[in-house]
């Protein structure tokens, strides 16, 4: 079939109705129905600006069509007009994104569609309703296709990811237990007791029973997309960032106690931020947006919170920073970014060591004279005394996020954006085991309980996964 459209061949989307043995093709805001020797037999007017896609019922004689103006139709193809339609929304002010693609359900009674905001796979009822928003996906999602025999569909992403859902039968749905929210987790930790899971998005702090996940607690905050926590040693109190500011709340009832302005120009933003083992210390890493070579890791006395007062800066590292941590000697601190990994003292700034590398994510270790570091796909240890790497993880694809090393320093769990948490032995350099969830797309960070039973992870797909801890040895 050959279909024209002002003289230019245009197909932008197809289907076929096996009720019908017809082949439907879109052009721009028309639809025409051939059968299956060519002739043109139906004629659809008025189905939007432009058409993205078409989706064939799987008995009767209706197509779906999704446009850019949000509107999925229903046709009946021997009345040749719409009997029904669904108005899909959008999770931002781009109004005009359109529905990317649309398909019945595998009973034919409701509708699945995507639009690019949300990157979600959502399930309306024909009277509008939203019975189910499915995520997972980290980009703008253009393609749904049923699994035949079986409620579960494939989408995919113009990324590259796939992911095969299970779609819900709103006639049998009952009540779901627990909560859900949709937010990005930027932060996860645990308290030292393993009795409480704390979290941290953007805007929102909560608590959860560690054990039964049970959600026990919520707190609104003036956070920012690069936001961070910590937890005191004594289990009394979290901190997180905002933008410019470090808050600090009770860990029992989520009530305020202050925070401080931890950055003074607006130009910056804090990327991460520690507290000394102590308490008496918080160091904070600077990300600017113009004058990007003027960053600096800002050292404040928070010995008496409510009076902090800023120390010294280490203001000579001269790139924007995106990681820091703090000693178990409540002296030194570490920063890494743009101009690599340096370590300094915090009194008074003076720089004790410096090495090119390194960049969203550093640490100390607690055991030895060393600092741990990722820089690109791969996670490094150096010995400070020496000031050699003596360590060398690798086997992610893409950038290292988070760490968080256990069983004695021994070994370690990695996040990385290729959508894999991996589990190192440091020793003999060896990845003993390698998760992934075919839903999460891009970690934020790792956080382990104290026993090492649980991990807590967060993902840039909105979902938060809790992961058996895997018991490896070499």
């Amino acid at each position: 079939i050959n279909a024209e459209y002002g003289g230019i061949r245009r197909e932008f989307a197809y289907c076929y109705l096996r009720s019908r043995q017809q082949i439907f093709a879109a052009h721009k805001g028309e639809i025409s129905g051939y059968d299956l020797t060519g002739d043109k037999v139906v004629e659809l007017s008025g189905a939007g600006g432009c058409v993205y896609y078409l989706a064939a019922h799987p008995s009767n004689p209706t197509i779906l069509s999704g446009s850019n103006d949000l509107l999925i139709r229903e046709w009946d193809v021997d009345k040749q007009c719409v009997v029904r339609s669904v108005q899909d929304t959008t999770s931002s002010g781009w109004a005009y994104g359109g529905n990317w693609s649309v398909s019945y359900d595998p009973t034919g009674d409701h509708v699945l569609c995507t639009e690019p905001q949300s990157q979600s796979l959502r399930l309306y009822t024909f009277d509008g309703k939203l019975v189910d928003e499915m995520k997972g996906h980290s980009d703008c999602v253009n393609a749904i296709t049923l699994v035949p025999g079986s409620r579960q569909a494939i989408t995919a992403d113009r990324g590259a990811g796939t992911i095969l859902f299970n779609i819900p039968n709103p006639a049998e749905e009952t009540a779901k237990a627990g909560q859900e929210f949709d937010e990005k987790v930027m932060w996860t930790g645990f308290t030292k007791d393993g009795e409480y899971l704390i979290t941290a998005s953007n805007e929102t702090l909560r608590k959860w029973n560690a054990k039964t996940l049970e959600h026990l607690l919520s707190k609104e905050f003036k956070g920012f997309y690069r936001s961070k926590g910590c937890i005191t040693e004594d289990q009394k109190w979290v901190f997180v960032s905002g933008r410019m500011d470090v808050y600090r709340f009770n860990i029992e009832d989520f009530s305020p106690s202050g925070h401080i302005q931890v950055l003074p120009d607006s130009d910056g933003s804090i990327s991460d931020f520690s507290i000394t083992p102590n308490g008496s210390k918080l160091l904070g890493a600077e990300c600017k947006n113009m004058n990007s070579e003027a960053s600096y890791a800002p050292v404040w006395d928070i010995s008496d919170f409510e009076n902090a007062t800023e120390i010294t800066r280490y203001d000579t590292y001269g790139g924007r920073m995106f990681a820091c941590s703090t000693n178990q000697d409540n002296e030194r601190g570490v920063v890494a970014g743009h101009r690599g990994t340096h370590v300094f003292m915090l009194a008074t700034a003076e720089k004790l060591f410096s090495i090119d590398r390194g960049c969203f994510w550093v640490n100390f270790l607690k055991t030895s004279n060393k600092i741990i570091y990722a820089d690109g796909s791969s996670t490094f240890v150096c010995d400070l005394d020496t000031e050699e790497d003596v360590a060398s993880l690798t086997g992610h694809d893409d950038q290292v996020t988070g760490g968080f090393l256990v069983r004695d320093e021994t070994q370690i769990y990695t996040s990385s954006e290729d959508g894999t948490i991996k589990l190192y032995d440091i020793e003999t350099e060896k990845c003993l085991y390698t998760f992934f969830n075919h839903r999460a797309q891009q970690y934020t960070g790792v956080s382990v309980s104290p026993c090492g039973e649980k991990l807590a992870v967060g993902n840039k797909n909105g979902m938060l996964y809790v992961l058996k801890g895997a018991n490896y040895s070499t």
